[in-house]
Parts: structure tokens; C-alpha cells; sequence
């Protein structure tokens, strides 16, 4: 690793990569729960777990560990807030190395479909439609 300001500067880059990844997605839910037509949950399901699993790539990078790491071993450099923003990250990377990749799309997926039956349930007073989804769940 190179100097402090240089992997300062790695963080910014790994923090605005995550942070667009993390807005597709929540544009996505957004508009799958106000403009979006009925019965897409599929595929935007799809979009949002490639989405999921290009930030868990990320995340779970050997780079950003390496980085990380560094800035860990420099916390007495670094100012509370980065101090806590690299503890979360870690914290995030600890979780998010735990769950295969496959899975973890599939997950979210599945998530973005829940509340697509969720809703048709809820305009039908019918949990019976949402009750499948929540077992997957």
C-alpha cells in the first residue's frame, strides 16, 4: 500500500462505487413500490441481484480487504468518523464473505419479489397469496 492520502483517496473511489451500486437498487425498489407496472418484480428482481452481487464483489474484493486492512493498522491517523467508517466496512465485509455469491443474488431477488406478492395481498385482503414467498423467505 502507498502512503495514507493515496489510500484516503481508495477509500472516496470504493465508497462512491458502493454508493452507486446501493442507489440503482434503491431506485429500483422505488419504483417497483409507486410507478412501476404490475407483475415486473421479475425482471427488476433480476437487475437488483446483479446489482446486489457486483457490490458484494466489491465488498468482498481482495483489494478493498487490503485496504482496509491498512487503514485499520493507521486508525490512530485517521480522523473518528473514518475511523468508524472503515470499522463499518469491515464489519459489512465480515457479513457479507459469509454468504456464497449465488446465494446472495438469489436472496435479494427473492426479496424484491416478496414485496411485489406483498402488495397484491394487501390491495386483495389475501395473506394466503403472500404466505409462500414469506416461507421462501
Amino acid at each position: 500500500m502507498n502512503n495514507l492520502q493515496t489510500v484516503l483517496q481508495e477509500l472516496e473511489i470504493l465508497e462512491k462505487r458502493l454508493y452507486a451500486y446501493k442507489t440503482a437498487q434503491s431506485s429500483l425498489y422505488l419504483d417497483s413500490v409507486t410507478t412501476a407496472p404490475a407483475k415486473t418484480a421479475k425482471g427488476r428482481g433480476v437487475a437488483m441481484g446483479i446489482l446486489a452481487g457486483e457490490c458484494q464483489k466489491l465488498y468482498t474484493a481482495p483489494e478493498t480487504m487490503e485496504l482496509l486492512t491498512f487503514l485499520s493498522k493507521q486508525k490512530e491517523s485517521l480522523d473518528r468518523i473514518r475511523q468508524r467508517e472503515v470499522e463499518e466496512l469491515l464489519r459489512v465485509i465480515r457479513q457479507l464473505s459469509q454468504i456464497p455469491a449465488e446465494e446472495y443474488m438469489d436472496y435479494t431477488m427473492l426479496v424484491n419479489e416478496a414485496s411485489e406478492v406483498w402488495h397484491q395481498a394487501k390491495e386483495s385482503s389475501d395473506f394466503s397469496l403472500f404466505c409462500p414467498v414469506l416461507e421462501k423467505l
